[in-house]
């Protein structure tokens, strides 16, 4: 790597928790330097025609406009840019969008927030990968794929899919929340303890909201389905597994049943 030049990074992130960890770790590398951190999708695109950052990190959900339209946005003026950036996309959840962003190449690499190993020593890691490509004649097509977030994403929707079928509120956070509790379970041993409270607290820290919060939204969002499906249908969908006649399952109870249902099916 040319140590005399400093490559500059572009930060679109409006969570402090999230940018000024990434921020103070690009710093600590003497071959990059943070151009700019900014919440704003009309700033950043303004700083990526004038500041001309060899890299932008992108953050999907934004207080202020949508990391996707940024996205859109950088594509639609590259041949106005003398500086096409190398681009990388956070994102908390949202698995159709981030398969969009793979399918369409308008990322050069995406980081799933709600993935274990996510961390900003993992995104400068790629960075320094990528920093021997600045300024190589390129497309601005997508050249990294994460075969991982990729299965990861296809597996949520999978996920997603199963719980239409059970009459849930579509619109209601809890489904979310059980997504994404739904999604953990599945990585486990089947030999392996679930434990349900460590991943509300888990799934808190990710939605910036409590434990009880995310018990009482599931379990409003179980009872409301229950009430509201006919009772042929809850010996379908629920029997042998969940026993129905003491009313709607309880939430470990459920999420177990449909994790192990979606499990089993790749067996």
């Amino acid at each position: 790597m040319n140590r005399e030049k400093r490559y500059k990074v572009l930060i679109v992130e409006d969570k402090p928790t999230y940018s000024e960890p990434l921020r103070m770790c690009i710093k600590q590398d003497e071959s990059f330097e943070v151009l700019a951190v900014t919440d704003s999708v009309r700033d950043a695109f303004k700083l990526v025609k004038t500041g001309l950052p060899d890299a932008i990190i992108v953050d999907l959900q934004l207080a202020e406009g949508d990391g996707f339209d940024l996205l859109n946005q950088i594509h639609g003026a590259k041949e106005s840019l003398s500086v096409f950036p190398y681009i990388l996309v956070t994102t908390k959840f949202n698995s159709e969008t981030v398969m969009e962003i793979l399918c369409d190449g308008l990322a050069d690499y995406v980081f799933s927030k709600s993935n274990l190993s996510y961390s900003p020593e993992e995104i400068l890691k790629h960075l320094r990968l990528l920093s021997k490509q600045f300024y190589r004649n390129r497309k601005p097509e997508t050249q990294l794929i994460n075969t991982a977030l990729e299965k990861e994403a296809m597996l949520r929707k999978r996920i997603a899919n199963e719980l239409n079928q059970y009459y849930l509120n579509q619109g209601s956070q809890g489904i979310e929340f059980l997504i994404e509790i739904i999604y953990r379970v599945i990585q486990l041993p089947k030999t392996e303890k679930i434990q349900i409270g460590h991943y509300y607290i888990e799934i808190g820290k990710l939605y910036n909201t409590t434990p009880n919060t995310i018990d009482m939204s599931i379990r409003r969002l179980l009872n409301g389905a229950f009430l509201r499906t006919a009772q042929e249908d809850l010996e379908r969908l629920y029997t042998p597994y969940v026993d129905i006649g003491r009313g709607a399952p309880r939430n470990k109870e459920f999420i177990v049943y449909v994790a192990d249902k979606i499990r089993n099916e790749n067996l």
